[in-house]
């Protein structure tokens, strides 16, 4: 087992994705002692379509990492291509960036470091069940080569993803899978493979089976990321086979070496949990559910939520009695509008005669489009400053008026 400066921190933070890693830098930044483990071995590939929009750029820029994403290459993204049934519809997205999730991960890991976070990959973390006799939360590390060690937090940050596993020993976290859930896929595919995508575009193909979205990353690589319907499976004897389907039904490009590809499998998508708080163990990211996202939603939601709830940590007008519901009520706040738009979206995409249809209609009156991007931007603006981002934490203090939604 790896030697840890303590055995004891203010907080543990658990998943080292956008939301982990924004949690613990501006945690760390405001003189807290945080633990941050990773269960992979970074750098590692993760299931994603690797797009930052506007709304999570804003909240990188306060705490001045998103000109870090930018320095390693990050590419602006200025367009959406959306392609069904041999039809093409080109749609005005500027403000967004692409970057490949394994360089955007280290580089917050690394700002995370040097803000004074100590952190471990390849460590698989449990949060034990509460205890009577203390307050503060017991969390049980695992590193690769099967030794132990338990280890305690004043407070617990879980942004483990879709399926982590650190809280299946708290059954008050439960997971339900919604009906009609995608599943996910991803791959990269080397610069000479690409069948034509441009830079700073995201490609969007759609069919029968589900979507698939390609970008051009910051090494010249292309990401396909896709959403299929389980059902999808008996018709194919592959993966590769599967998504080839899904491109020639939208008159897509079929890449060079997309049949020998590695594809990485993530679970049924579109899922939600029980309650995103108990106590002092706040859920973050994936981890407090899924709607399937669009143009670098999910990863906006991430860093929102990173921010949103250390700055609920560092908020002395909340007392750890008041997290739980607190928390509850920022998290539904940070999500209740877009959420309803990705459903939405997540619909309309998976009947090809309307994309058809409201393809047509793009082309006749742009404005509609235009209009639908400005609803995945627009109802939760980013904080401006990190007192803004202050005021959702207090705002959702149990007493004072809160957004809420059902989840």
């Amino acid at each position: 087992m790896n030697s840890f400066s303590s055995t004891s921190w203010d907080t543990i933070v658990i998943g080292a994705g956008p939301a982990g890693s924004v949690a613990a830098i501006r945690l760390a930044r405001a003189g807290r002692r945080v633990l941050l483990v990773e269960k992979k071995a970074f750098p590692r590939f993760k299931v994603c379509g690797c797009c930052l929009n506007p709304n999570a750029l804003n909240t990188l820029d306060q705490l001045d990492l998103s000109s870090r994403l930018l320095d390693a290459g990050a590419i602006p993204v200025d367009q959406f291509r959306l392609r069904s049934r041999g039809r093409e519809l080109n749609i005005p997205m500027p403000g967004g960036i692409v970057i490949s999730r394994q360089k955007m991960d280290m580089i917050l890991v690394e700002a995370a470091v040097e803000a004074g976070v100590e952190f471990q990959d390849n460590m698989s973390a449990l949060v034990m069940p509460s205890r009577e006799s203390s307050s503060a939360i017991q969390v049980e590390l695992t590193d690769s080569e099967g030794d132990v060690q338990v280890i305690e937090g004043a407070s617990v940050l879980v942004a483990d993803g879709l399926s982590g596993s650190a809280l299946k020993l708290r059954d008050e976290f439960s997971t339900t899978v919604e009906e009609h859930s995608y599943f996910g896929m991803s791959a990269h595919l080397p610069p000479e493979a690409n069948p034509g995508i441009d830079w700073g575009t995201i490609e969007m193909a759609t069919g029968k089976l589900g979507y698939i979205g390609s970008v051009v990353l910051e090494d010249g690589s292309i990401n396909y990321s896709s959403a299929i319907s389980p059902q999808a499976r008996k018709q194919s004897s592959s993966n590769s086979e599967l998504l080839t389907m899904v491109l020639k039904e939208a008159g897509s490009a079929v890449p060079e070496g997309f049949h020998d590809s590695e594809w990485h499998g993530a679970p049924l998508l579109s899922r939600r949990r029980s309650r995103f708080a108990a106590g002092s163990v706040l859920l973050m990211g994936d981890a407090t559910g899924y709607v399937e996202p669009f143009t670098g939603e999910g990863m906006a939601w991430a860093v929102e939520m990173g921010l949103s709830a250390a700055e609920l940590l560092l908020n002395p007008s909340v007392t750890e009695s008041e997290y739980e519901t607190s928390w509850t009520r920022t998290v539904e706040k940070l999500r209740a509008e877009r959420h309803i738009w990705c459903r939405r979206l997540s619909s309309f995409l998976r009947k090809p005669k309307l994309v058809s249809a409201g393809m047509l209609l793009g082309r006749l009156v742009p404005a509609v489009p235009g209009w639908i991007v400005s609803q995945l931007y627009e109802p939760n603006q980013p904080h401006k400053n990190i007192s803004d981002a202050q005021s959702i934490a207090l705002s959702a203090k149990p007493g004072n008026k809160a957004t809420s939604a059902s989840h």
